[in-house]
């Protein structure tokens, strides 16, 4: 039985100001960081042969934001439930059959929007099947497992990007620039459902041992069938709006009428009604009188607005699946210090369509003969999986735009624009994208100064998905993406870590570093082939978010190295001291500001509107971090049977900066954690 966490008594927090990125309260609510995890593991021999065994594990976290200026707090609980039945030593060697149910429950929200709580929940029921068994050639190993996983959001029906003014005034508590366009957002994403269904069987057959001309050969084959499909609902059309316009009563224009509609349009609401604003002036308002406008403007309590576009995502039902086959074989071939890997596996899916080749070669030889020091070379290539978001994308009914006109102060009802903002997306003869990969490494043990590796992994990606044509409009209405393989990329990635005991003490240290590089962006669609929904401001540009995504990815990773001491005294007291290092890297942010793109002047003409809202991106410098942890483990033997073991782990022990936290932005970074930990063991 073990129980551990946290509660924000024993966290420190950077209360982080957006003005000037210091420390600062801001007179907050004290925000929570708390996490408690509750474990039980339960195990019993039956007889000799069965045997079984429960486990339940359950997991519940507050965790503050800073949103609209205030704090909020993001929740989440779940629990895993594990039954297993094991066989042993009779009709089969081993016989493994296991049960799992893990719901969840998630409540958060978008930051910086009012009323955008939303709820996610679900679960995941799963059980598996595992047999080995010796027989006279070789062993044979079969599983069949089994998944469903279900995840509903309950969220604000539809989204809406005010003006800020009165009435609409919350969003002068966001994160957004001087200069920038300023919005009130509120709302959310709509209620969304999904289930994945996945199986899966394999069956490996494992030949005994043979020798042949002066070499050891281990030969396995086998195959393996996967099936997944997911289903996707929306039950009611989700509303995204845009192009809010200030409305203005003054010389002698009809006031705003909403027409009845009542949630993305405000009629003006005056504080004191005009009469009584008329009689304090001394007469009739006069708005060529700046007293008189300035007087008017303070009684107003809300300003009228509307909004004349909106993107609609239309309700949907999709249902889409894969189908994968595949073969493979190897053989473990010894000669002497050389130790060779061969390789070949085949893959069928329902998706590409395609057969696909996938050999593996490796390479290990023992240098000195002792097992010491071995130089490891590999070449394997490995295929990308039918995607089934691609098919999501495939059978999605594209977003298209809405807009209303105004006529004597009377709002009009929605019209569907002829432009279409979304696209459909097509296979046609793609390729299956793949890496082609080189492993270098070298192993190393010296004796009393303990055993370091270094790695080199390049991953060469080609056939990569891509989009370089623009949007062709069919007859039924639509306009349609091909997707081709004239994407690519590569990347690489550097290893050293080495571990050491000298007398009772035990140190370790890793380092690595990536890097990767990508043309994807060069063979995306054009602005005109993106959804509007998609286009992001990024450096003084309008891109789309998978180019953002593939500059981020081209920003590669930092530097990062971790390294630890342990010692044990008295064989009940363990100490132990960890570090990690992260170096200085760029990558791109969103500033949560908010620009006018034109493109709706260049596709929309009728629409009456003249922008477009697009968040605003910039490249941005995260500072390099260095994170020291101290863990205490004491263990106490109540009796031959019962064991008593306490835990105490500090984390981020000099209570630095983590830099999640954008510069220029509020926010909460949790620093120093003090973590308590207690477990009781029978058996």
């Amino acid at each position: 039985l073990k129980v551990r966490g946290t509660d924000n008594t024993l966290v420190d927090f950077h209360m982080l100001n957006g003005e000037n990125n210091r420390l600062d309260t801001q007179g907050l609510a004290s925000p929570q960081f708390d996490k408690q995890n509750y474990s039980l593991t339960l195990g019993q021999k039956i007889t000799e042969q069965h045997g079984i065994l429960f486990s339940a594990n359950y997991l519940e976290s507050i965790v503050s934001d800073i949103s609209l200026g205030e704090t909020k707090n993001k929740e989440r609980s779940n629990i895993n439930l594990l039954t297993k039945y094991s066989y042993r030593d009779g009709w089969l060697d081993q016989l493994d059959v296991s049960f799992i149910y893990a719901p969840y429950e998630e409540k958060d929200f978008l930051r910086d929007v009012l009323n955008s709580d939303y709820t996610t929940d679900g679960g995941a029921y799963g059980t598996a099947l595992k047999i080995n068994h010796a027989l006279k050639y070789g062993e044979l190993d079969f599983s069949l497992s089994g998944n469903l996983s279900e995840k509903s959001r309950q969220a604000p029906p539809h989204y809406y990007s005010w003006i800020q003014a009165r009435g609409r005034e919350w969003g002068q508590e966001a994160n957004q620039s001087q200069g920038s366009v300023l919005l009130s957002q509120e709302g959310g994403t709509g209620n969304l459902e999904n289930t994945q269904t996945s199986l899966t069987s394999k069956t490996k057959f494992s030949f005994n041992e043979f020798h042949w001309a002066g070499s050891t050969h281990h030969f396995q084959m086998g195959a393996q069938v996967d099936y997944e499909e997911i289903q996707r609902l929306r039950q009611i059309d989700h509303f995204e709006y845009s192009n809010a316009v200030q409305y203005s009563t003054a010389l002698g224009t009809q006031p705003l009428n909403c027409s009845g509609y009542t949630t993305d349009c405000v009629e003006l609401t005056l504080i004191s009604p005009i009469e009584e604003l008329e009689a304090r002036l001394g007469g009739e308002i006069d708005f060529t009188n700046p007293e008189h406008i300035e007087a008017y403007s303070d009684n107003i309590l809300i300003t009228p607005q509307y909004f004349r576009t909106r993107l609609v995502n239309p309700q949907e039902d999709i249902q889409v699946d894969l189908m994968r086959y595949s073969l493979f074989a190897s053989n473990d071939i010894t000669i002497d210090a050389l130790s060779v890997y061969l390789g070949l596996r085949a893959d069928y899916d329902n998706i590409f369509e395609n057969l696909n080749l996938a050999p593996r070669f490796s390479l290990s030889y023992d240098i000195f003969g002792d097992r010491s020091a071995a130089a490891i070379v590999g070449l394997n290539r490995y295929y990308d999986v039918g995607l089934l978001a691609d098919r999501i994308n495939e059978q999605k009914i594209p977003t298209f735009l809405q807009y209303r006109t105004i006529r004597d102060g009377f709002l009009q009802s929605w019209l569907d624009s002829s432009f279409v903002t979304d696209f459909r997306y097509r296979f046609v003869d793609v390729d299956t994208p793949y890496d082609d990969e080189l492993l270098i490494a070298w192993k190393q043990s010296l004796n009393t100064w303990g055993t370091w590796a270094i790695k080199y992994v390049y991953r060469e990606k080609n056939d990569q998905l891509a989009t370089n044509e623009e949007p062709i409009r069919e007859a039924d209405g639509y306009s349609y993406l091909q997707l081709n393989n004239l994407g690519y990329g590569e990347s690489e990635r550097f290893s050293l870590s080495w571990n050491g005991r000298f007398y009772e003490h035990n140190f370790w240290f890793n380092l690595s570093h990536q890097t990767n590089t990508s043309n994807v962006n060069d063979y995306t669609n054009s602005i005109d082939g993106t959804r509007r929904d998609d286009l992001v401001y990024y450096e003084g540009q309008e891109i789309s978010r998978a180019e953002l995504n593939v500059i981020k990815s081209n920003f590669g990773r930092p530097f990062t190295a971790s390294f630890g001491w342990s010692r044990t005294w008295f064989e009940q007291l363990t100490l132990v001291a960890s570090g990690n290092y992260s170096s200085a890297y760029k990558t791109a942010v969103n500033t949560g500001s908010f620009t006018l793109s034109n493109i709706l002047i260049q596709t929309c003409d009728t629409c009456q509107a003249n922008y477009l809202i697009v968040p605003v991106y910039r490249e941005e410098k995260k500072e390099s971090r260095v994170f020291i942890n101290l863990g205490v483990n004491w263990d106490y033997s109540i009796s031959p049977r019962q064991k008593l073991s306490l835990d105490l782990d500090i984390l981020n022990l000099f209570n630095r900066r983590t830099y999640t936290v954008n510069n220029g932005q509020s926010g909460i970074e949790p620093g120093r954690q003090l973590w308590l930990g207690l477990s009781y063991q029978y058996q």
